[in-house]
C-alpha cells in the first residue's frame, strides 16, 4: 500500500523524482530530493518553520523508501512493470513514455506516468463521487471519504502481448452477456474462422474460473487468447461508463474497419492540455 504521506506523489503540483534508487541525488531528468541539502537548509530554518521542515523531512524519507521499494520491486518482476493504482492504469500518460506505452523500467518511470495521467488523479480525487451513497456535502472534494482509504500501488510483470488477441468480456447482474475486441482500431479479421471456438473457451473460463472467485455482480475482464486458444486473465475491474461495451460484441473487425477507429495514439498520444491549445 502507498504511504498516507506518500500519495501527494501522484499530484501533478508535487515534488518529482525521476532518477533510480541507485542513482545519486540531483541527477537525471528529475532530480529525487537530496535529503542531506534538505537537513541542512533546516538547520538554519526559524522556530516557526521547524516543524513544517520536520514534516516535511519525513514525508520525504517515506517517498524514498516507497520508491526503493518500487525499484526493488520491478528488479524482481524481471526489469519491467505495468502500474496500476486501485482502479486504474495510467494510460492517458503513455505520451510522456520514451517507449509510447505502459511499460516502466524503474520508480521514476512509474511516477512519472502517474503523476501526468488524468486518470489516475481521479482516482485519488474523485474516486467515490460516482458510488451511489457518496455524500457530496462530506469535506471540500471528498476528502472526509478518501481520508482513511489505502491506495494501493499494483505493479504487474509486463508483457508483449499481441493486441489482437484481446478481449474485454461482460458480466451484467452476475450473467456473461457477451465479448468485444479490447482494441477496436486492430485487424482480427484472421482470427474469424476461430470465433465461435473462441467463444466457447471463453464462457467456459468464465464458468469455471471467473465466476466462482469475483464477487462483484456486475463488472468486465479482459482476457489474452493464447495461440493454443487458452484464456488468460489480464484485468477484472467494475462495470462502469469507460468500460461499457463497443456496439459490436462478439463480432471482429476487418482492416477496413479498423482504419475507421480512432487508433489508442491518437486518444492517448498527445497530454489533453496539448491538445486544448490546439
Amino acid at each position: 500500500s502507498v504511504p498516507e504521506n506518500s500519495r501527494a506523489f501522484a499530484r501533478p503540483d508535487s515534488a518529482s523524482s525521476s532518477t533510480s534508487s541507485s542513482s545519486s541525488p540531483g541527477t537525471g531528468r528529475f532530480a529525487r530530493p537530496d535529503t542531506a541539502s534538505s537537513s541542512s537548509s533546516s538547520s538554519q530554518a526559524t522556530d516557526g518553520e521547524e516543524d513544517d521542515c520536520d514534516r516535511q523531512g519525513s514525508d520525504l524519507s517515506q517517498f524514498s523508501e516507497l520508491m526503493s521499494k518500487i525499484d526493488h520491486a520491478i528488479s524482481s518482476l524481471g526489469g519491467s512493470v505495468m502500474p496500476t493504482l486501485n482502479w486504474s492504469c495510467p494510460k492517458d500518460a503513455t505520451w510522456i513514455n520514451p517507449v509510447s506505452s505502459l511499460r516502466c523500467d524503474n520508480a521514476d518511470e512509474v511516477v512519472l506516468m502517474l503523476k501526468a495521467s488524468d486518470r489516475i488523479l481521479h482516482d485519488i480525487l474523485h474516486c467515490f463521487e460516482d458510488c451511489v451513497d457518496h455524500d457530496a456535502a462530506r469535506g471540500a472534494g471528498g476528502e472526509d471519504e478518501l481520508k482513511d482509504f489505502k491506495y494501493i500501488l499494483t505493479l504487474r510483470k509486463w508483457y508483449d502481448f499481441d493486441r489482437r488477441r484481446e478481449l474485454r468480456c461482460f458480466v451484467v447482474d452476475g450473467v456473461f452477456r457477451g465479448a468485444s475486441q479490447r482494441y477496436v482500431n486492430e485487424d482480427t479479421s484472421n482470427l474469424k474462422d476461430q470465433k465461435e471456438e473462441i467463444m466457447e473457451r471463453v464462457v467456459d473460463f468464465f464458468e469455471r474460473v471467473v465466476q466462482k472467485k469475483v464477487e462483484l455482480s456486475s463488472y468486465c475482464f479482459d482476457l489474452f487468447i493464447s495461440r493454443d486458444l487458452k484464456p488468460i486473465v489480464i484485468d477484472i475491474g467494475p462495470l462502469d461508463e469507460e468500460r461499457l461495451p463497443s456496439d459490436r460484441l462478439l463480432d471482429l473487425i476487418s482492416p477496413e474497419e479498423a482504419e475507421q477507429h480512432p487508433s489508442e495514439k491518437s486518444l492517448y498520444g498527445f497530454p489533453v492540455d496539448f491538445i486544448d491549445m490546439v
